[in-house]
């Protein structure tokens, strides 16, 4: 970064000449406002991290990148509250490129004599991506059905664009380039990327089996990146000594990408609403994410940051990247825009829950879950005092209706919107917990740290005199809880141990009924700050 600052410098000039020469019928050149993000942000450092960045994120909120651990260098899962480490094996620094709402997880990796090689992981397994002649190959993306594109290098160092899908590959080549690249994919099969020519180097799309080339008119060295599901492409060319600014082509028509008072532009991510992540760096030399929706640019700023990066959205709005701060460490972040609907129950089974109280309206857990009309609708809840499982319409002592702090288990036959919110439940709220294992949840719509978390048992407990409320590590010490707690992963089909608790998902926690006096317990849940 410092490298391409130092070159801004000698460069101002080149704006205002390019904006001149870039007025055409199929060019919009915009001098849209830009406001500062509203919304939330989240950090995201993986334990013992010292530097991270997120790469990704799906419609579910499942989140990639990577992180450095003593200069070392490893990809990351977040899902559910929980770090999954992506490290395929003999690997040595991976690149995460991206993650699809199956929560399948694509990337490239280095180690030992392998220069560079793709890999999938789905299921909590890894598949290697390296098409056959390949001396090096570069995972640029994936989408909804699974397919994966890229670009590998053969001995005589030519790149050529491949698409692997169901274990083949094809080579994809745009006719007479001197090298291809791809950079994206959508669900229908449509491809973008770029490609060199004794001419220059132009972007590309694949689709139906025809490519056409594609140039921001009156320039050079362009490139696609992405592709939405109604193909839109985004990509971005040389605005003039090797200056990026972004570029969205709709049809036939390019938008220009360049936020106001911004130099340099890279753009990272286009969902389907044809919203676009990026960064830029201003005339300050400061660089800063920013989305772009409906003709605006919304800057983000990260509490801490000193300069930000957004490397990719989902259909949400929701950004993911990194930030530096003041001292130049670098952490992952995730910007969810006012009114975005955080989370979408998977397709398949899962521990569900809702951070609302529902009761004053009446509404039906099948209503909640999105599953009103399946009958019965498949929603179970463990009932710990008859070790066995309560279905839907009889949810232990609530009927048909969700409780906040439980979790269910949840069969969706494809993915489903989180509900509107309900009533707010107050702080701090209360749950009993009988002898064994119970099924509980984050009460509120903001994720809770498990060291949060207090017991209260009818009998002494360790040190702790009956009735006295204890901390969820005290509880664990003294045995009244019998280990961490536990979730479910859908992507994995496995369970993990999690220290946090995350709305709208679920958990296993485990009362010993010899130090509980065979009793009930009260968990209390408690707003941080409150």
């Amino acid at each position: 970064m410092g490298m391409m600052r130092r070159k801004l410098a000698s460069i101002f000039w080149i704006v205002a000449s390019l904006l001149v020469a870039l007025q055409s019928s199929t060019i919009a050149v915009h001098a849209q406002t830009a406001s500062n993000a509203g919304g939330t942000y989240t950090v995201l450092d993986p334990p013992n991290s010292t530097d991270s960045q997120a790469n990704g994120i799906n419609d579910y909120g499942q989140i990639v990148g990577g992180f450095s651990v003593a200069g070392r260098g490893h990809g990351f899962l977040f899902s559910g509250g929980v770090y999954t480490i992506i490290d395929p094996p003999n690997s040595v620094h991976p690149q995460i490129s991206g993650i699809n709402d199956s929560g399948q997880v694509v990337g490239t990796y280095g180690g030992g004599a392998v220069l560079s090689r793709g890999f999938l992981f789905s299921g909590g397994a890894y598949t290697t991506v390296d098409p056959p002649n390949s001396t090096y190959t570069q995972v640029s993306g994936i989408n909804g059905v699974g397919q994966v594109v890229g670009y590998f290098t053969d001995a005589a160092q030519r790149k050529h664009g491949f698409l692997c899908s169901d274990s083949a590959y094809t080579t994809l080549d745009y006719p007479n380039s001197t090298g291809t690249v791809l950079g994206g994919i959508n669900d229908k099969g449509q491809i973008t990327g770029g490609f060199g020519s004794d001419n220059g180097n132009y972007g590309l799309l694949y689709s139906d089996g025809v490519y056409t080339a594609l140039n921001v008119p009156n320039t050079t060295n362009s490139i696609g990146v992405g592709i939405n599901a109604s193909g839109e492409v985004l990509g971005w060319f040389d605005a003039g000594m090797g200056i990026p600014h972004g570029f969205l082509l709709s049809g036939s028509f390019y938008t220009i990408i360049n936020p106001p008072g911004s130099i340099y532009t890279q753009v990272s991510g286009i969902n389907d609403s044809g919203q676009v992540a990026g960064y830029s760096v201003d005339f300050a030399r400061k660089t800063q994410g920013f989305l772009f929706s409906g003709g605006v640019y919304t800057i983000l700023d990260p509490p801490g940051s000193k300069d930000n990066e957004a490397l990719g959205l989902n259909n949400e709005g929701q950004i993911v990247g990194f930030f530096e701060d003041a001292v130049g460490t670098k952490h992952g972040f995730m910007y969810t825009p006012p009114g975005a609907k955080t989370y979408r129950y998977p397709a398949g089974i899962s521990m569900a829950s809702v951070p609302y109280d529902y009761s004053s309206q009446g509404t039906d857990a099948a209503v909640l879950f999105g599953l009103r009309d399946v009958t019965p609708a498949p929603i179970a809840i463990y009932d710990p005092a008859k070790t066995a499982y309560d279905f839907y319409p009889t949810l232990l002592d609530s009927g048909k209706q969700t409780r906040p702090g439980r979790a269910y288990w949840v069969m969706e036959s494809a993915s489903q919107p989180s509900p509107a919110p309900g009533d707010l439940v107050a702080s701090p709220f209360t749950e009993s917990l009988s002898p064994g294992w119970n099924m509980i949840a984050d009460p509120f719509p903001t994720a809770l740290d498990a060291s949060t978390l207090q017991l209260t048992a009818a009998v002494p407990v360790g040190n702790f005199s009956a009735g006295t409320s204890i901390s969820e590590n005290d509880a664990s010490t003294a045995g009244l809880i019998g280990g961490p707690l536990w979730t479910y992963d859908t992507s994995s089909k496995q369970y993990q141990q999690t220290t946090t608790l995350q709305p709208y998902s679920g958990a296993w926690i485990f009362i010993d009924r010899t130090v509980s006096g065979g009793q009930p317990v009260t968990l209390k849940f408690t707003l941080p700050g409150a």
